[in-house]
């Protein structure tokens, strides 16, 4: 195996191209030479549950793989208990593996919180239509995932062996709190005019940022900065202040624009960054020597 691969990504990648080959290969994992019991890295689940009990499955398995180790779930093989672990039993095949794959590709992102980036799903059809489903689902760099499914009650799960369970609230500081903090990184995006730039902010830290309040300070009095209003509320506008609000949390690598600030010759333009659970930021628009906006950081 690559050094660089897991159990779980190694099987997946190796997976025969051929969808014949797969099915038959899949297949296979019922006859006894063959078989792999679930364990830390493999999840079976049969092709015949409902689709409400299809998303609290998969809303749990995303929480609970992303959190502890990455893994592989496939659907349309049953398993029965033996020696303390379930092995694969009968095929019992999913059946519109294409149109079932379409719906786990569009719950995912709502299913956990935050969503969760490198899940890859593959359908494999048999002869006859009815097939396999495989899901691979990565280990996290930006965990805690929250399973958001009705039936998951919010509960953070992790991957104990061969089976997913919610994270006690005491493991969950243990494992994830405080070593994280929120970080901030404003960016300048041009607008097509030399007197007007989009500030944008970034969270490049591991937590997410909640609660984010944003001031915009220009000392001459000539702040002049149009709101996205799709992102943030504006709290107070003022001829030297404005004061707004981000309507939603940004998770980590996502991205914000506070609005686009009008320039003016000479002006000084600040821009602070109030959050739950994090010290302020604070920027400086400043002209580099080439002549080039960019923000300084003067406190975090």
């Amino acid at each position: 195996m690559n050094p660089t691969q897991s159990q779980a990504s190694e099987f997946y990648n190796s997976l025969p191209k051929d969808d014949k080959e797969a099915f038959t290969y899949l297949s296979s994992f019922v006859d006894t030479e063959n078989q792999e019991k679930e364990q830390e890295w493999i999840e079976y689940k049969t092709g015949h549950y409902e689709k409400d009990k299809v998303l609290e499955h998969w809303s749990k398995h995303l929480s609970g793989f992303a959190n502890s180790g990455d893994g592989v779930i496939i659907w349309g093989i049953q398993t029965k208990e033996k020696h303390k672990y379930d092995f694969p039993s009968s095929i019992v095949l999913v059946e519109k593996p294409e149109e079932f794959k379409g719906q786990l590709e569009q719950a995912r992102r709502h299913l956990v919180d935050p969503p969760l980036r490198g899940v890859e799903i593959r359908h494999i059809a048999g002869e006859n239509g009815r097939g396999f489903v495989v899901a691979y689902v990565p280990e996290s760099p930006i965990k805690p995932h929250q399973a958001k499914h009705p039936k998951c009650e919010n509960n953070y799960y992790f991957r104990n062996g061969h089976n997913t369970e919610p994270v006690k609230q005491s493991l969950l500081r243990i494992l994830f709190y405080p070593r994280f903090y929120p970080l901030l990184e404003l960016t300048l995006a041009e607008t097509g005019s030399r007197t007007a730039v989009h500030l944008r902010l970034r969270n490049v830290g591991p937590v997410t940022v909640s609660e984010l309040f944003v001031v915009v300070i220009d000392e001459l009095g000539h702040v002049v900065l149009d709101l996205n209003e799709e992102n943030f509320n504006s709290v107070a506008t003022t001829f030297t202040t404005v004061n707004a609000s981000c309507k939603e949390s940004i998770h980590p690598r996502m991205s914000t624009t506070i609005g686009t600030l009008t320039l003016f010759p000479g002006s000084e333009i600040y821009v602070s960054a109030f959050a739950k659970d994090m010290n302020p930021f604070k920027w400086k628009l400043e002209e580099s020597p080439e002549g080039v906006l960019r923000p300084r950081i003067l406190q975090e």
